[in-house]
C-alpha cells in the first residue's frame, strides 16, 4: 500500500478504535433499548462478557487457590518441624549447664583434675583417628 508496516497498523488501530467508539456511543447513548434487547437475545455471551471472561475466577482456581494452600503446608512444616528443632537446639545449651552444674562447687582442684581428664581424652581421641 506504499507504507511502512507499522505506519498501516498504526492507521488501522484508529479506524478499528473509532469505529469501537462509535458503536459504543450509538448503543449506549443514542438507542439503549437495542443494547438491552441484544444482551437479552445473546445472554450467554452478555454474561462471559460482563464477567471479564471469568478471568478472575480462573486465575484464583489455578494460580491463588493452590499457592494458598502451599502457604497453609509450610506455615505447618515451619511450625511444628522448624520451630520444634529451633527450641531443641536452643535447649541443648541450658540442658548442658544443668548436667555441668554439679560438677562447679568451685573446688579448683576439681576444675584442675576435669581440664587435664578432658585433654587427655581429646588426645586419645586424636591419636585413636589418626
Amino acid at each position: 500500500m506504499g507504507m511502512d508496516v507499522h505506519s498501516f497498523m498504526i492507521l488501522v488501530s484508529f479506524v478499528v478504535s473509532l469505529g469501537g467508539i462509535a458503536v459504543a456511543a450509538y448503543f449506549h447513548l443514542f438507542r439503549r433499548e437495542i443494547a438491552d434487547r441484544l444482551a437479552n437475545h445473546f445472554s450467554g455471551l452478555h454474561t462471559l462478557l460482563h464477567n471479564k471472561w471469568y478471568g478472575d475466577e480462573i486465575y484464583h482456581a489455578i494460580i491463588l487457590r493452590p499457592l494458598h494452600v502451599l502457604g497453609q503446608l509450610c506455615f505447618v512444616f515451619d511450625t511444628l518441624v522448624i520451630d520444634t528443632l529451633v527450641r531443641v537446639v536452643g535447649w541443648m545449651p541450658g540442658l548442658a549447664g544443668r548436667l555441668v552444674q554439679p560438677t562447679q562447687r568451685g573446688a579448683l582442684q576439681g576444675y584442675g583434675l576435669g581440664m587435664v581428664v578432658g585433654a587427655a581424652v581429646f588426645v586419645l581421641m586424636m591419636l585413636t583417628i589418626l
